[in-house]
């Protein structure tokens, strides 16, 4: 199956340049988020979404055509705009970048 993969912050660098963090995986049928992980060679902690849901379970089954996100977790104190990390203005440009659904 093929589910599509989006890395932000460090993880980008897991991938070519030119994929500019976008890849897609070919992974057995019933394969969980941490197999795609594995296949990313993911070996810290990260925060995951699939479809744009975060996700805990790292057990969850991905099916044919989902797409997850790895980011890097957020360290505490106090964010303002000059010193969002490079990670989450890459997280707000992907989401910006994504057609809203219509709720009509």
């Amino acid at each position: 199956m093929q589910v599509k993969a989006v890395l932000f912050s460090v993880f980008r660098d897991k991938l070519p340049r030119e994929n500019r963090g976008r890849t897609t995986l070919e992974l057995p049928e019933g394969s969980s988020i941490q197999d795609a992980l594995v296949a990313l060679d993911i070996q810290i902690f990260a925060i995951v979404s699939v479809n744009g849901k975060i996700e805990q379970d790292f057990t969850t089954i991905l099916q044919n055509g989902d797409e997850i996100q790895v980011f890097r977790p957020i360290g505490g104190g106090i964010i303002s705009v000059r010193t969002l990390p490079l990670f989450f203005c890459d997280l707000i440009k992907y989401f910006i970048s994504k057609e809203l659904p219509n709720h009509d």
